[in-house]
């Protein structure tokens, strides 16, 4: 297999459109909190959030490398954009009421979701090096290969381990589009004799554990600008 398969057309307009809509989002929150329709804004940021988390949904299911810590995703997104609706919309007692309560609560679940999305990056990544403890030598013997959502190939390495003379096969189960191992390649990982199926690689769980600590400050951030927007007036 090659590493540096190219990308096909269809994959160069959906990372475009996906950025494109990602940017347009934000511009849009602003314009909006800007324009005296800082409750819209909050729909905004939830609808980018709800496909985004679906589209991670059904990228994992597919890949069959689901983290249900993604389903905070859609959650989100649903909750933010029912909150703005109702805000906008609905009857005057219940704006009131979430004017004086509910972006409070709101703003309260955004940082709580973005912390326990810090604790489970720091907390995820102690517990797979206290897990797999022991490090050997492999030899990747094999590439497993899916697709995401987007139609791309994931590969996933293969290890074949010998420890006191008792081979084993392992991977971490992880799917990447980028193929950084082939088969013949030797690196050191981490196993434990108690999960003689998995093992732990630090430069790809590294990754994962960094991705998830991005997307928690993300949700921290980003409702604590939006309703400094929203405070601007």
């Amino acid at each position: 297999m090659n590493n540096n398969r190219k990308y096909t057309f269809g994959e160069i307009v959906f990372t475009i459109v996906f950025m494109t809509w990602f940017v347009g989002s934000i511009v849009m929150m602003i314009f909006l909190a800007r324009n005296g329709m800082a409750t819209l804004a909050i729909g905004v940021f939830g609808q980018y959030f709800l496909v985004f988390g679906i589209a991670a949904i059904w990228s994992g299911i597919k890949s069959k490398d689901f983290n249900p810590i993604v389903l905070i995703l859609p959650i989100v997104g649903i909750v933010s954009i029912a909150v703005s609706v109702v805000w906008q919309f609905g009857a005057e007692e219940t704006i009131e009421f979430i004017e004086e309560n509910g972006w409070m609560a709101l703003l309260a679940l955004f940082i709580i979701v973005g912390v326990f999305m810090e604790v489970y990056a720091i907390a995820g990544t102690i517990g797979k090096k206290r897990k797999f403890s022991k490090s050997v030598t492999a030899t990747c013997v094999d590439i497993l290969v899916n697709y995401d959502n987007a139609g791309r190939e994931i590969y996933c390495p293969v290890y074949e381990t010998y420890v006191g003379g008792i081979k084993n096969v392992v991977s971490n189960n992880i799917y990447s589009t980028q193929m950084d191992v082939h088969i013949g390649d030797i690196k050191v990982i981490s196993v434990s004799e108690y999960f003689p199926g998995e093992c732990y690689e630090n430069e790809t769980s590294n990754r994962m554990g960094i991705l998830v600590g991005i997307l928690g400050l993300f949700f921290i951030g980003m409702p604590l600008f939006a309703f400094y927007m929203m405070w601007r007036g």
